[in-house]
């Protein structure tokens, strides 16, 4: 999945730093202070590798427990971004209702959540067929309040012992963004839990693609939305964007850069790739030649044509 909501402390760490946690740039290496972004995400990743390796604690796993089926539709939070779950559901969505929570495989990673029967909506396009399923009470996916601090303190001190390997302004951007996610990232003493959504495409071709975001959070929806990509036959990307309530079409530019490893130059692309697409029960497809990777620059429009957000991509 290309997500915009993405869980632990590496994904808090790049949207701290506002840069992309792949580390691709579209022309070499990032000039100035982008460079000494991208140097402190580095460093704070490798701090973080470090420490779950010899911590088994530290390391992030999906809830425990299986899929149950409930009563009901989506919950409020979904409901209040994504018109698709206000129809009433067709018969052949609350049978797929029923089918994940049946499902081994799908139903692992998001704990003892629940499914509503009315929960379940399919959008398609062509041969293109997206499922989107709004889950409740889903459990919280990251540490409780005692293991998270006791993680980031061992962060912060292998952090210390790093910073005399870097510039002094690599340092200082480390300890600023150190102090920004141990103020933002800290759970709740008493973790609640919260709605989710599931993103699972079925293309004509067998193709399957699967994602979620855990914990939906409404407002953060309705300024990003969510991306999920996949490969196709031909070296091709397919994309899904699921979008909040009020846009209706989206222009995206697919840019020429590559991304590459950190410190090589990105090989590009021969042209820019634009696109129009129509966004129809929140849901827009596009398919196109580029790396996983490529979130493309995005302005959505409402149904007059007016701006409603402008998002950078990566």
């Amino acid at each position: 999945m290309i997500s915009l909501r993405m869980a632990g402390a590496v994904a808090l760490t790049s949207a701290a730093l506002g840069v992309p946690a792949a580390g691709g740039w579209a022309s070499g290496r990032p000039p100035g202070a982008q460079a000494i972004k991208q140097r402190a995400t580095d460093l704070i990743n490798r701090a973080e590798r470090r420490v779950r390796h010899a911590q088994k604690a530290c390391r992030l796993g999906p809830p425990s427990g299986r899929l149950l089926l409930g009563d009901g539709g989506a919950g409020p939070e979904v409901l209040s971004v994504l018109g698709v779950f206000r129809r009433p559901a067709t018969p052949e969505e609350q049978a797929l209702a029923v089918q994940e929570v049946a499902d081994p495989f799908g139903s692992s990673s998001y704990g003892d959540a629940t499914v509503p029967r009315d929960g379940v909506r399919i959008v398609r396009q062509g041969d293109r067929k997206v499922v989107l399923t709004a889950l409740r009470e889903v459990p919280p996916s990251g540490p409780d309040r005692a293991t998270y601090d006791r993680c980031t303190a061992l962060v912060a001190h292998e952090l210390a012992r790093l910073a005399p390997t870097v510039a002094p302004a690599v340092a200082a951007k480390v300890r600023h963004v150190e102090h920004v996610l141990r103020r933002t990232g800290r759970p709740p003493a008493r973790p609640s839990r919260t709605e989710g959504l599931t993103i699972a495409e079925r293309a004509g071709d067998g193709t399957r693609a699967e994602a979620g975001i855990l914990s939906l959070d409404p407002v953060l929806f309705r300024r990003t939305g969510t991306a999920e990509g996949s490969f196709a036959p031909g070296g091709r990307l397919r994309m899904t964007f699921v979008v909040p309530d009020g846009v209706a079409t989206i222009d995206a530019t697919f840019s020429r850069a590559r991304h590459g490893a950190p410190g090589h130059h990105p090989k590009r692309f021969a042209t820019t790739i634009r696109r129009t697409l129509v966004v129809h029960d929140n849901v827009a497809f596009v398919t196109v030649h580029r790396a996983p990777e490529a979130l493309p620059r995005m302005v959505w429009r409402a149904a007059d044509g007016s701006v409603v957000r402008r998002l950078p991509g990566s």
